[in-house]
């Protein structure tokens, strides 16, 4: 019993690793964007359209993983989810970082996205089901902690080495976890009577519902977008100009 208590607690941080990824790329263009729109770019010259595109085009894929991630959560086992979803993340990562193109880039980008998204919709509610009672709360609360510092290692990194390498080093911890996806606790396969009892208790508990979930949903999404974290994160070097204002260490610390 008790070293099925650790596996649980070794696998619910181990998931958190997707946090890291998810952060790296929504910060990722904020110190990139400044080396892509250099003369010397091997993607050519950039207009602002397209690299409005480059971007933005990351959230696309979030959508079309989210969709995904639904009937996926209803059929398919979460090891297997999470495995396949950091396991795209992470060759995603590989072509953003390799991409010669526009085109290249920004394809690369709508599939991390979509990764990153199914990782976000399955690992909290894997989190929920097997960490243990007694430090279930905390466990849940260190995807958002692995999201937060991916923001703050992305532009850390970003400030001194080429985006092709930050690229490439943002996909280790999602290949990290794609490696360690087959030895991840596998609720589903436990023997009720064999089980630890907060693990029964907790796939017994009633789905909670709410009244209108789609009118809340869409309400939530609008504040997000309003409230402008998404282009004051991206945009943020090149909103901020004046270093006497803001130097590199505020952008880290904004993030």
């Amino acid at each position: 019993m008790e070293d099925q208590y650790y596996r649980r607690v070794l696998s619910s941080l181990s998931v958190c690793l997707g946090g890291l990824s998810h952060g790296a790329m929504l910060s990722w263009p904020a110190e990139v964007l400044p080396q892509l729109t250099r003369p010397s770019s091997r993607l050519g010259w950039l207009d602002q359209n397209m690299i409005t595109w480059i971007v933005s085009i990351n959230f696309i894929g979030c959508m079309l993983g989210s969709l995904l991630a639904a009937p996926l959560m209803k059929t398919t086992s979460p090891r297997v989810i999470i495995g396949c979803s950091s396991l795209l993340a992470s060759l995603s990562w590989l072509m953003v970082g390799l991409s010669n193109s526009p085109f290249t880039l920004c394809l690369s980008r709508v599939s991390l996205g979509c990764g990153n998204a199914v990782l976000m919709a399955s690992v909290p509610s894997y989190v929920a089901t097997v960490a243990p009672l007694n430090c279930r709360g905390a466990l849940s609360s260190c995807y958002g902690l692995a999201l937060g510092l991916g923001l703050i290692y992305s532009v850390a990194l970003g400030i001194t080495i080429s985006w092709s390498s930050l690229s490439l080093i943002a996909s280790l911890p999602s290949f990290i976890l794609f490696l360690s996806s087959p030895f991840l606790y596998n609720p589903t396969k436990s023997n009720t009577a064999n089980s630890p009892p907060d693990l029964v208790s907790s796939t017994r508990q009633p789905v909670p519902k709410v009244d209108r979930p789609l009118l809340l949903f869409l309400y939530l999404a609008a504040m997000y977008m309003l409230s402008g974290v998404c282009p004051l994160g991206t945009f943020a070097e090149m909103l901020f100009t004046d270093e006497r204002t803001f130097v590199a260490a505020d952008l880290i610390l904004a993030s």
